[in-house]
């Protein structure tokens, strides 16, 4: 079991879940991502694609200037499949929402 940091401070939605997603494959059963960040949607935004995902949200700690670090643990071993759904934003404003689009959809959008 290992503990990987991932400093997300300064990039904001949906940069910090994209990050995420880009390092997950590189995570075995066990290991656990600390994520730095400070975007205002940040924890809400790391407990979905953790929902959606099937991750474990272990931690999260508020460690002042709006700043948080969140601890995810991957049980199930990440799969190509999953990265096997892209996570698509729609950002209004303040307010982001985090859709999945399968692969057969991705391939018909081009």
């Amino acid at each position: 079991m290992a503990v990987e940091v991932l400093d997300t401070l300064g990039q904001k939605c949906p940069q910090p879940v994209l990050k995420i997603a880009v390092k997950a494959p590189d995570m075995k059963q066990g290991d656990i991502l600390e994520v730095l960040g400070d975007c205002p949607t940040f924890e809400k935004d790391v407990r979905t694609w953790c929902e959606r995902l099937g991750k474990v949200f272990l931690s999260v700690k508020d460690e002042g200037q709006n700043k948080k670090r969140i601890q995810i643990q991957f049980y199930a071993e990440a799969s190509t499949r999953g990265v096997m759904c892209i996570i698509a934003w729609q950002c209004r404003g303040r307010r982001c929402a985090a859709t999945r689009v399968s692969p057969v959809e991705r391939e018909l959008k081009g």
